[in-house]
């Protein structure tokens, strides 16, 4: 009896620990999942669709809103399905159960479709929407915490939508080439990468590869929004920066897209 006293010892402990094993490897899993990329799928959609960015998320709080693509480009009148996705650090039902998922569209896309969003599994949820894309547009995905969660209050995303006859000739934007689009009017869509040689604050301008490229109008990260004074803020001479810009019908080159330091910023107006 004696010799069996310390293996109970030891069963009576790690029975009591069970929970907190338990709960630490869940947590252990959830911050591998949280601190990873969400998996790159195929996105569904009209022949010729290209993907300019596979997925955009935000992860101010606990939770994880993940929504691919996060820039598409499509032909005029072709169709492609939004997947939404929110992880939860902690599985449903939880006791700030009145969260929610939507979104709203600036610019000319028809939903055609969409599902109601379910749980499939206690700590995800998806939900499923497909546009037709008739113009430029950007959709505006939120996941708001629940009332009184500690956790978060919201989780916002911005995705851009392209339209136009010619696509661009491959799916990285680093090797897109000078591609004329047709949205509402006929415009220049072009990209460069290289180093910022000279900034002009007071006009908002910068240079870079002998283009003189115009900041203009508010922009987003996808989670904050900035103006134009911001975004220049932001640079500096001899800053590598990779830009989707457009001509206008003046002749300027205006950014549409600044990819700084892994940092993705997009033109929403102006």
């Amino acid at each position: 009896m004696y010799r069996m006293l310390p293996v109970i010892i030891i069963i009576g402990v790690l029975v009591a620990l069970f929970p907190i094993i338990v709960g630490a490897i869940d947590q252990y899993i959830y911050s591998i999942r949280r601190g990873s990329s969400p998996a790159i799928e195929e996105v569904r959609g009209s022949e010729g669709i290209v993907v300019l960015r596979d997925t955009i998320s935000s992860s101010t709080g606990s939770d994880t809103l993940a929504v691919s693509p996060g820039s598409i480009w499509v032909p005029y009148g072709g169709v492609f399905t939004l997947k939404i996705t929110v992880y939860f650090k902690h599985a449903q039902p939880c006791p700030y159960s009145d969260w929610s998922v939507s979104y709203s569209v600036d610019g000319d896309l028809e939903v055609i479709n969409e599902t109601k969003g379910e749980l499939i599994d206690s700590k995800t949820y998806v939900k499923e929407v497909v546009f037709r894309v008739l113009g430029n547009a950007t959709i505006t995905i939120i996941y708001s915490y629940g009332s009184g969660c500690p956790e978060g209050n919201e989780e916002r995303v911005i995705v851009t939508v392209y339209t136009g006859e010619i696509k661009p000739a491959t799916t990285l934007l680093e090797n897109i080439s000078e591609t004329e689009t047709q949205a509402s009017t006929s415009e220049i869509y072009i990209s460069t990468k290289g180093y910022i040689e000279s900034i002009d604050y007071s006009r908002s301008v910068i240079i870079i590869n002998g283009i003189t490229v115009y900041i203009k109008g508010s922009w987003t990260d996808g989670v904050n929004t900035y103006e134009k004074e911001d975004v220049i803020k932001l640079l500096n001479t001899g800053v590598y920066v990779e830009l989707l810009c457009h001509e206008s019908g003046s002749g300027r080159i205006i950014a549409d897209r600044i990819i700084l330091d892994n940092t993705t910023l997009e033109r929403l107006s102006g």
